[in-house]
């Protein structure tokens, strides 16, 4: 099969492949040509423009431009804390009022994805990552000239209202690009970005604001996500495979006279706004399905607590210990190396004993396969905590406190990489609805947690109040073993997980009847 290069002249990123002309007309397609049985495309065997099969080096810099997106927008919600004392003194209000900005912006970016991520479905991924990276730069921009506190929060919440699309989006690239048995470090690689934005954003803010103040923190913030907007214009390519093939249907429509649909849209078209509704009204139904409440209750914790950290490390090194602001950001570094630490082991240990265990089964691994990780990661952050909370004092020498921020890092990353997995499996094609439905729940919860971290220290002390968080992951981690041991149960008695199951096979096997169609056409 022939691969026709677009001209140098007509260069498009989003189209980096395309399938020889004569193969794709020359498919034999199920349908008629009509408008009642239409002819139903899919990927032919081996297609060049299917993201699955492109060289690996491409999938690698699509995942690293989302990867620093997604960096760009945590860091953008963390590092704004470090502004706080110069709002409060020049808008003469409360550290209460000025740590809206981070629960806004975080609130944000949970409400956001329930509209952009099946935006992505009909206007395609690439299109939503520039304009979400669009509005992000300008909203964070325009807070730089605001001369009161009100602007600043209502921009804070534009921004990450719709710079959330990374968040929303990015499990779906991941699925677009990398087949089962590759997709565990492309989300780990993910899921370590949206932890490395929040730990390494209250680093480059605390210097900023010390030296500039802060309006040149959310400078540096726009002049991040406008550079992010800028590689996303030139080096990201179009990977959803429904965007893809509906343009391929219509071009093969126009061109033949025929009637040509994307498979999966049956013969009838979906208006983009029943799309759109239907997808933001879907992913609340999943909220009654066990699993998934019990699992968005655990990461929602989770969350909380690490944007809880964004109140509390100023507390312990700045007012008990009168570090500066840049030196006492220095202290999330801990949590830094543990997520590197955390990637590094599901590359090396993880993703192996997962390809291991499928081999075994002499199949598809399933969904509990997924689980250990977590396990694994809730020990792991329950020993960081109870390690701070123990060493919080200004009386015990600093060191201690920031090297058991490592395991929270640690254990945090693997929780997410372990459960964002489970439920990409547990429920395949709802899975975007599932995400959606978890992703604002813990946003909530991120956005609550802040404001009341200070005076829930100054009302507790420091080592209470650093225990608490201990005992909320306490609390979770038996989740997961249950799940891990009984899942397969109680998936079986899950009206949706079952309903997902059953469609997945389907789609499987039409799939690989229509490759097989295409290879005998090519034979022919």
């Amino acid at each position: 099969m022939s691969r026709l290069a677009p001209p140098a002249h007509a260069w498009r990123p989003w189209r980096l492949y395309t399938t020889s002309v004569e193969m794709v007309l020359a498919n034999n397609y199920d349908g008629k040509g009509t408008e009642e049985e239409p002819f139903l495309v899919d990927w032919l065997a081996d297609d060049p423009e299917n993201p699955q099969v492109w060289p690996g080096f491409v999938r690698w810099l699509q995942l690293s431009l989302i990867g620093f997106a997604t960096l760009s927008l945590t860091a953008a919600s963390s590092a704004y804390g470090a502004a706080q004392p110069d709002l409060e003194s020049e808008f003469h209000v409360s550290g209460e009022v000025t740590l809206l900005g981070i629960s806004l912006f975080v609130l944000g970016f949970g409400a956001g994805p329930l509209i952009w991520s099946p935006l992505s479905d009909i206007y395609g991924r690439r299109t939503m990552y520039i304009f979400s990276f669009g509005m992000l730069t300008l909203w964070t921009s325009v807070t730089i000239a605001s001369q009161n506190i009100a602007s600043v929060l209502v921009f804070r919440f534009l921004a990450g209202f719709f710079g959330g699309v990374p968040l929303s989006s990015a499990g779906a690239s991941v699925a677009d690009m990398f087949p089962l048995r590759q997709r565990g470090i492309a989300i780990a690689v993910f899921v370590s970005t949206a932890f490395l934005g929040p730990a390494v954003g209250p680093i480059t803010g605390g210097f900023i604001a010390e030296k500039a103040g802060w309006r040149w923190i959310e400078g540096y913030l726009g002049i991040f996500s406008g550079a992010v907007t800028l590689a996303l214009i030139l080096l990201a390519t179009e990977t959803c495979a429904p965007v893809l093939l509906r343009r391929r249907a219509s071009r093969l429509s126009k061109d033949t006279g025929k009637v040509y649909r994307y498979r999966w849209d049956g013969g009838a078209t979906t208006s983009p706004l029943q799309l759109l509704s239907r997808s933001v009204l879907s992913p609340w139904k999943f909220l009654l399905e066990p699993i998934v409440v019990v699992l968005t209750l655990y990461m929602s914790i989770i969350y909380g607590v690490v944007y809880l950290n964004f109140a509390a490390y100023p507390v312990v090194f700045q007012e008990l210990r009168g570090w500066s602001q840049g030196v006492g950001s220095l202290a999330f570094l801990g949590i830094v190396v543990g997520v590197i630490l955390a990637l590094a082991f599901v590359v090396f240990f993880v993703n192996p004993r997962f390809i291991a265990t499928a081999s075994r089964r002499g199949g598809p691994a399933i969904p509990e396969d997924r689980l250990e990780p977590a396990v694994i990661g809730g020990v792991a952050a329950l020993i960081g905590l109870v390690g701070f909370a123990a060493t919080a004092s200004p009386h015990v020498h600093f060191i201690a406190p920031i090297i058991f921020g490592a395991p929270v890092g640690f254990g945090v990353v693997l929780i997410f990489f372990a459960v964002i997995g489970y439920l990409v499996d547990a429920y395949s094609v709802y899975a975007a609805s599932v995400l959606a439905a978890n992703a604002f729940v813990r946003a909530a919860f991120a956005a609550a947690f802040p404001l009341f971290t200070v005076p829930m220290y100054e009302n507790l002390g420091v080592h209470w109040a650093s225990a608490i968080p201990a005992f909320l992951i306490l609390a979770c981690i038996p989740a997961a073993m249950i799940l891990q041991r009984y899942g397969t149960t109680i998936r079986a008695k899950s009206k949706w997980a079952t309903r997902a199951e059953k469609e997945l096979k389907a789609i499987v096997a039409a799939r690989q009847a229509a490759m097989l169609s295409t290879k005998i056409t090519e034979e022919a």
